[in-house]
């Protein structure tokens, strides 16, 4: 998740929104891999069920309701939803909150639009 994300970085997450809501367009996620369970992958939603993505894995280009598109911040160096296709809300376990260290990068993680990858 470079840049927003660095090795080393201690982020605070939390499940209670995704747990009495729905995720939002922009929240960094920890979801569950679609094709190694044990694994959580740290994405950020680009969009959700209903909206319009460029695919080619899927056929008529729009998120099916019920999942959201995953993306890396930095698409040339991300395995994502562009190459697994949509996951399920349901594998999604966690959002990210609050990065605690470093200090000097100390301070919510914040939501942005696909406007702000890096590609």
């Amino acid at each position: 998740m470079y840049p927003t994300i660095h090795d080393g970085d201690l982020i605070i997450a939390e499940r209670f929104s995704i747990q009495n809501a729905s995720v939002k367009k922009g929240d960094i996620v920890g979801c569950l891999n679609p094709f190694k369970s044990q694994e959580l992958l740290c994405k950020r939603v680009s969009a959700k069920g209903g909206e319009f993505v460029e695919s080619e894995l899927l056929s008529n280009k729009r998120v099916p309701p019920g999942h959201v598109f995953l993306r890396g911040d930095n698409a040339a160096a991300s395995t994502d939803s562009r190459h697994f296709g949509p996951v399920p809300e349901g594998l999604v376990q966690i959002r990210l909150a609050l990065r605690i260290w470093p200090l000097n990068r100390f301070g919510w993680i914040s939501r942005r639009d696909e406007s702000d990858f890096v590609i």
